[in-house]
């Protein structure tokens, strides 16, 4: 016989009315692994010299990535053009949300409501 568990839900909060009770959840989750990837990034640039930034280090986590959006075909190049254009929105913006937060919603946004956003070919570095 096979156990089954439930998954905890996110709450669904004031600001996500019209929101599905799935987007919200990929939100989170994508949300988790920015927060994930930055720190260990930020661990791993202040004891060795890093010749990347954060999106091409947060892209060795593509798989990750992939499986939390739901988006099988999304490269690495893709990846890190869109953390990419958030971290730049992000400084451009007048947001109260805090980075991750901001840059979760940019990603999953760009990648579930933006089809063309995955099927772009990126014209550095052949990705």
């Amino acid at each position: 016989m096979h156990k089954v568990e439930f998954v905890k839900k996110w709450p669904l909060k004031a600001r996500n009315k019209g929101r599905s009770q799935m987007s919200v959840s990929v939100h989170y989750r994508i949300k988790e692994l920015i927060e994930q990837t930055r720190e260990a990034f930020e661990i791993f640039s202040s004891s060795d010299h890093v010749n990347s930034d954060y999106a091409e280090f947060a892209a060795m986590s593509l798989e990750e990535f992939r499986t939390a959006l739901g988006a099988p075909d999304l490269t690495d190049g893709q990846l890190v053009k869109m953390l990419r254009k958030g971290r730049n929105k992000y400084r451009k913006g007048t947001t109260k949300d805090r980075w991750p937060m901001f840059l979760a919603g940019y990603v999953t946004n760009k990648a579930k409501g933006n089809d063309k956003t995955l099927r772009a070919r990126d014209s550095w570095a052949g990705r």
